[in-house]
């Protein structure tokens, strides 16, 4: 296949019509924009250092990113920045720009980006749910410590927070009530949590903060007395209202999926605006944080933060916010724009957008050819094919293919 014919063939396999793909390229330039005008902008007003014609701020912010990918190294991050700025930018001096960026400028960076995305993806939903990563500590016997991260994620996987604990002993919970105070979350979304979180002290610190709730209870709730009663009698009881031990009042659902049965609480008390239909959806897309978490440790450098030091172990861990806000996104983006049913194969893509596309969306100014080779080689290569026969497209020799390299070298 001839290289003019390659990328023709991509254009078509973009499955984009034209409207759809001025859509798609114009909000990816808003991100664009958005980096080059307003993050650069702030980060120099707001760091009290002079750089030389070498490297910038936007180098420092670039260093810190892909420092998050998984199985990285500083010294290759260095390196593939100095490919992209043509002259050598040393591992020493990106580390004195990273120390001008600052975990608040960082956490302002991050709202900002998220204020965009809502406007293309807003739902209803918080899902909510915590993993276990290890981190770096030589005074343990083991060489790691375990802590824990609190996670919040939409309907779509654009995640809201990375909530970290510094105290290796304290529970899932404790932090989810820590990740309260700080108020770090939309009010106006209902958190849907799995059944480690329902308890009395639960439903008191979200009446109270006056916060709605969808949470999955144990089976052998006490709550659920009456409903046992009922199952012993075959009577199937879906939906009733109790009064929980804080004088607190709660609605219970019940129902049956392939014969498993689910028992949700919630203080959504308005039974003709939130059917048992709503609970059932609710529930079921709480499965995107599960599926954040496996794709985010399989990606990132979450999983095993090599650093004692607890500030910068909470700026890897914005950092790592950040970028998965910025991927999945873009996946997002082209599912909504494009015509195609099939999934993306979302470890390929990233370790492409690593590899190939992070620097020049941060420090490169696209035109719409540019951007639709680019996505068409990223986005068309790495989707499963229908999940029927098994066939998956886009792999990893394709990296070493000559007409991969041509495109790269026209861009």
């Amino acid at each position: 296949m001839q290289p003019h014919n390659f990328i023709i063939f991509f254009y078509k396999t973009i499955k984009m019509d034209s409207k759809n793909t001025d859509e798609f390229i114009k909000k990816i330039k808003i991100l664009i924009h958005h980096f080059n005008k307003n993050i650069k902008p702030f980060l120099n007003e707001n760091t009290s250092t002079t750089y030389n014609y070498k490297s910038d701020i936007m180098d420092g912010l670039l260093y810190l990113l892909l420092n998050t990918q998984k199985n990285n190294t500083h010294l290759n991050s260095a390196i593939n920045i100095s490919k992209f700025n043509k002259i050598c930018v040393s591992r020493q001096a990106l580390d004195k720009r990273c120390k001008h960026i600052t975990l608040e400028h960082i956490n302002k960076i991050n709202n900002d980006f998220y204020e965009i995305f809502l406007k293309d993806f807003a739902d209803l939903f918080n899902h909510t749910d915590g993993l276990n990563v290890n981190v770096y500590d030589v005074d343990n016997n083991k060489g790691y410590k375990t802590i824990k991260l609190l996670t919040i994620v939409n309907d779509k996987n654009l995640p809201r927070d990375l909530h970290i604990n510094k105290d290796m002993y304290k529970s899932e919970i404790k932090l989810f009530y820590d990740c309260l105070e700080k108020g770090n979350y939309d009010l106006k979304k209902h958190f849907v949590l799995d059944k480690l979180y329902f308890s009395d002290k639960f439903t008191k610190k979200m009446i109270e903060k006056k916060l709605t709730f969808i949470a999955r209870m144990k089976d052998n709730s006490t709550y659920l007395t009456k409903f046992n009663i009922d199952l012993k009698n075959n009577i199937f009881n879906d939906d009733y209202e109790v009064i929980d031990n804080k004088k607190n009042k709660i609605r219970i659902i019940n129902y049956k999926i392939n014969n498993k049965l689910y028992h949700i609480a919630t203080n959504l008390l308005d039974k003709d605006k939130y059917k048992l239909s709503f609970f059932k959806d609710a529930y079921k897309k709480r499965w995107n944080v599960e599926l954040f978490i496996k794709i985010t440790k399989a990606n990132t450098n979450l999983e095993s933060m090599k650093t004692k030091d607890n500030l910068k172990l909470e700026i890897n861990t914005k950092m790592i916010l950040l970028i998965t806000m910025i991927y999945n996104y873009i996946i997002n983006l082209y599912k909504k724009y494009s015509k195609t049913e099939k999934s993306i194969n979302n470890s390929q893509f990233i370790k492409s957008f690593y590899d190939d596309l992070l620097i020049k969306f941060i420090k490169g100014n696209f035109n719409k050819k540019e951007l639709v080779f680019l996505f068409s080689l990223f986005l068309v290569l790495y989707i499963d094919s229908n999940k029927k026969n098994n066939k998956r497209r886009g792999i990893m020799p394709y990296r070493t293919k000559w007409h991969y390299k041509s495109v790269f070298k026209r861009i």
